[in-house]
């Protein structure tokens, strides 16, 4: 069970070893503790005469609370005492009489009157849960007031009706008053029990504690209230081994060179900020517009796990962490199931790249402890383990087993919550942690009520922590090279590195080669960043072969991952399995396809820790898909191969050219999102931008003209031969645009161009087609002509930036300012006008 959540639960558990409290308390409550719940108003006027008498035995039954001998009887034992608080500290404010009428009107005091509702009902029966630690702060005193505001209303019915108005507002303002003095004095009586019990504090997430790094603070918190014995042998083994795994290097030396050393993962996790809400209707977590506009943040993170994992709520449904690649999601289950405390806690890491895809959680769960113990381990064994500790499921990876798993998991959080539920009504609860990333868990079903918590990126603050745990990891290492230790101020100027564990570690790398943060200039724009730091990543790769031709080699690099890159833009995603990569790999780099074992795009992505591999057991063969750690690493190695191609186009003579390679590229998805600045800056370094401009010119020209194209058989996506033209076509005057800058359509001979972009959106996919209209602002000039790339849309017509919050602006301003459609403007522009007279 995951608790009582009634006060007569609580009663009887509270008072099981003594009888003598348990009869005066039942017959205090007329018999209801033996009956489970009262009958009439009768009993209830009866308890009314007895209060002072049920207080008295209130005080005694918590002043007999005892130390449970295991961390579940403790947690089942601590809600039962928050539940009796709750009854305590509004029963002791209820007066007897009067509720600060006239004392002289003695028809004001409580009188048997038998045709009143039953009241007070509500306040012993209705189930309440503790505090959550989950919760916004004073979430569950609003839970409480409104259960008091409840009772106070059941106390007035069973008042005569005041005959007077004065009399009526007088004693509404008495129950006012008893409720707000009942929810102060609930949290006085809640304070007081913390002292002694402080994960009812944790649970109200009361009080404060200093932040420390690798959840340090959460073994701290556990140690102070332990209660159970020494474990199972071999589970303290399997402790000792994740306690052994805090002194691995936090990166893999495969990715370090020389003397360089990273952290221990004890001592490089830097605890993050985080957000965390209960799943209820309204809730999106995978909208981080609703993280960032709904969720407070915290910074308390060995506090909300301490609280989560010793209250009911970790047995009802999993906690689902989420987080953007490279945030430390895997680290922390590492950490996590380092710092629980054997005596109390069976932690049990599960890499779900490592298990069954098919399996159901138990299975999944035995086939872990098949490799951990050496032995089938079934569920019997399992609870001997246990032991009178709560396990706790640490499950890393839900979104590699959604992406590489053919089968359909979006149920899978919910069949947990429900293997959860079985557990407790067999008498062995367990908690669930489940990692994944933000942005594949898009369509996955959460259980009502479960806990979301989202790592938030690194502030100012975790940085600085961060870069002083690696320099002084590394003291030695600079002072042998006359290196001067990773600046702070250098890392924050360059914020999409800087705010997220992993991409902070690749700046450090990149920074202690040379000190080579110092010689980027300030004024460096990102995508010379990102060129940099990709080659000099691939140039390490390089010389650790001992190849000659080393810039060759590492440009060959580069363009095998600009090809990944691709591989993801054309598909419409984030990732790609790596079946698809080596397919490509073979289409456009003519690079042979694998005949058996690994092949050229597991050799190629598994040099980098920048790119993410996640893996899944289906039906023992092993699926893997790849991810950037941050998507723009894809972005920007999409928009340098395209100029690489373009510049191969530009080395033919004239004639017809051969766009073979471009086209293969460019006609599967619009280059209208993040790619775009990355080949406006681009197009603004190249000396060759006027060559390249007029190249494309002559692609356009040519784009509709007879020929036979190579590189057909890349096919990452169904697309018709129409719908690829239009793709083109639509990336040949983008591409002109960013290497022309601003232009008239009419140097591409567009005669008719409300009929072109009127082609163009007929073949493209409703988001490719609004991002096109966002990222290619159109302005009008006189005549038959639109000029990409305007500044301002449409000068003159000032009504499209008129506010009027009474009137909402047409979610198609855009589409029209870019199609330039005579007619549908023609009724636009008078529907504007009518509107705003």
């Amino acid at each position: 069970m995951a608790g009582p959540t009634t006060y007569l639960d609580a009663v009887a558990l509270l008072g099981e070893e003594h009888p003598e409290l348990l009869a005066r308390l039942d017959i205090a409550l007329c018999g209801a503790v033996a009956d489970g719940g009262w009958s009439d108003v009768g009993q209830v006027l009866i308890w009314l005469v007895t209060r002072a008498e049920f207080v008295r035995l209130n005080r005694r039954l918590l002043a007999k609370t005892r130390v449970r001998t295991s961390r579940l009887a403790r947690t089942t034992e601590l809600a039962a005492v928050h539940r009796v608080l709750v009854v305590k500290a509004f029963v002791e404010l209820v007066p007897g009489t009067g509720f600060g009428l006239p004392e002289t009107d003695r028809s004001y005091e409580m009188a048997p009157s038998m045709d009143r509702t039953m009241g007070l009902v509500g306040l012993i029966d209705v189930p309440l849960y503790p505090p959550s630690p989950g919760d916004p702060r004073d979430a569950h005193l609003e839970r409480v007031r409104a259960v008091y505001a409840d009772a106070a209303d059941d106390v007035a019915r069973l008042l005569p009706v005041p005959p007077h108005e004065d009399d009526r507002a007088a004693l509404a303002k008495a129950m006012e008053g008893l409720v707000d003095n009942a929810v102060a004095r609930y949290r006085d009586l809640l304070a007081e029990a913390a002292d002694q019990h402080p994960e009812l504090g944790w649970w109200l997430r009361a009080g404060r504690s200093r932040s420390r790094d690798a959840l340090a603070g959460l073994t701290e918190l556990l140690a102070r209230v332990s209660v159970g014995g020494q474990p199972h042998p071999r589970r303290a083994e399997l402790h000792r081994a994740y306690q052994a795994g805090l002194k691995d290097p936090i990166l893999s030396s495969d990715f370090t060179s020389g003397d360089l050393g990273p952290p221990t993962v004890g001592q490089g996790y830097v605890d993050p900020d985080f957000q965390v809400a209960r799943m209820a209707q309204g809730c999106r977590p995978t909208d981080l517009d609703w993280w960032e506009d709904d969720v407070e943040f915290r910074s308390d993170l060995h506090r909300y796990l301490a609280g989560h994992l010793t209250s009911p709520e970790a047995h009802d449904a999993p906690l689902l962490v989420l987080g953007d690649p490279g945030t430390g999601k895997s680290v922390l289950t590492k950490v996590l199931a380092a710092r629980l405390p054997a005596a109390d806690f069976f932690a049990l890491r599960v890499e779900l790249r490592k298990v069954p895809a098919e399996a159901d959680l138990p299975d999944q769960v035995r086939h872990v402890l098949r490799q951990e113990f050496l032995d089938d381990v079934g569920w019997a064994e399992f609870d001997r383990l246990t032991g009178d500790a709560v396990p706790v499921l640490l499950l890393d990876g839900f979104d590699e087993l959604l992406q590489a798993s053919a089968h359909d998991q979006s149920d899978y959080l919910v069949r947990i919550a429900e293997f959860q539920r079985r557990r407790a009504d067999s008498g062995h609860p367990l908690a669930v942690v489940v990692t994944g990333r933000i942005g594949v868990s898009a369509g996955v079903e959460l259980p009502d009520g479960a806990h979301v918590l989202r790592i938030a990126p690194f502030t100012d603050a975790h940085v600085r922590r961060w870069t002083d745990v690696w320099n002084h990891a590394n003291f030695a290492y600079f002072k042998r090279g006359n290196l001067a230790p990773l600046a702070l101020g250098l890392v924050l100027r360059h914020p999409t590195f800087a705010r997220q564990p992993l991409l902070l570690l690749m700046f450090a790398l990149y920074d202690a080669v040379g000190n080579a943060l110092y010689r980027l200039d300030r004024t460096l724009g990102e995508a010379e960043l990102y060129e940099r730091l990709l080659t000099e990543f691939a140039r390490r790769e390089v010389a650790k072969s001992g190849a000659a031709a080393v810039d060759a080699r590492v440009e060959e690099e580069l363009t095998r991952l600009s090809v990944v890159a691709c591989a993801m833009f054309n598909r419409g995603g984030q990732s790609v399995r790596e079946a698809d990569v080596d397919a490509d790999l073979a289409a456009l780099l003519d690079v042979p396809a694998p005949v058996g074992g690994r092949g050229a795009g597991g050799a190629v992505l598994g040099r980098f820790f920048f790119i993410q591999h996640s893996e899944a057991l289906d039906r023992g063969a092993v699926s893997r898909t790849y991810e950037f750690l941050h998507a723009t690493f894809g972005e920007y190695l999409v928009a340098r191969h395209t100029r690489a191609l373009l510049r191969e186009v530009a080395a033919q003579g004239p004639g017809l050219l051969d766009d073979s390679a471009l086209y293969a590229v460019l006609s599967f998805a619009t280059v209208t999102s993040r790619v775009l600045p990355f080949l406006r800056e681009l197009a603004a370094d190249s000396e060759d931008r006027a060559e390249l401009a007029a190249v494309l010119k002559r692609l356009y020209a040519q784009s509709t003209a007879p020929r036979v194209r190579t590189r057909e058989h890349y096919l990452p996506a169904g697309h018709t031969l129409p719908t690829r033209h239009a793709v083109y076509e639509v990336n040949l005057v983008v591409l002109y645009g960013a290497f022309r800058g601003e232009f008239d359509v009419r140097e591409l001979d567009i005669a008719n161009w409300p009929r072109t972009a009127g082609f163009w959106k007929s073949k493209l996919t409703t988001p490719g087609w609004q991002a096109l209209v966002k990222a290619a602002r159109a302005r009008w000039v006189p005549g038959p002509s639109v000029v990409l790339f305007g500044a301002e849309p449409m000068p003159g017509r000032t009504l499209l930036t008129v506010v009027d919050p009474d009137v909402p602006v047409t979610a198609y301003d855009d589409e029209l300012d870019f199609t330039a459609d005579p007619v549908a403007n023609a009724y636009r522009y008078a529907y504007e006008q009518s509107r705003y007279r």
